[in-house]
């Protein structure tokens, strides 16, 4: 099956070393880190696409999440990679096979904890509105 050119595009930004060759994560994971997959990591999804029409031609204006996730008493290391991912990620221009990238905008903060048998693993992040033109 073939990878949707956005998400790929979004994995390629998120890739960089500024989030994980530095140490922040130990992995980018798709909709659902693997159970073995060791803390902190970083999970990024598509949360809403829809077609905005103008005349007979339409952009395609897509919601992606994106958070650190992080097995912890405190969620500063989910923080920490939030604020990196956030700083990667702002008005990046992303280059996406068969269209244009017009902008990619943070609209909103992902904040909660999940408890698991008595310990708490932090979702740090924020949700992308990210707009491009089909060619």
């Amino acid at each position: 099956m073939a990878t949707d050119p956005i998400r790929a595009a979004l994995y390629g930004r998120l890739n960089h070393s500024s989030v994980v060759g530095s140490g922040l994560a130990t992995g980018i994971f798709h909709k659902r880190a693997p159970a073995t997959a060791a803390f902190p990591y970083v999970v990024f999804h598509k949360q809403d696409g829809r077609p905005m029409w103008s005349m007979a031609d339409f952009m395609q204006w897509d919601l992606w999440t994106v958070k650190a996730v992080d097995r912890s008493p405190s969620a500063a290391t989910a923080e920490t990679i939030a604020a990196a991912l956030k700083a990667r990620l702002f008005d990046a221009t992303l280059t996406i096979t068969g269209s244009e990238h017009l902008y990619l905008r943070w609209t909103e903060d992902v904040d909660y904890p999940e408890d698991d048998g008595g310990e708490l693993i932090h979702h740090v992040g924020a949700v992308w509105r990210l707009v491009s033109d089909p060619t």
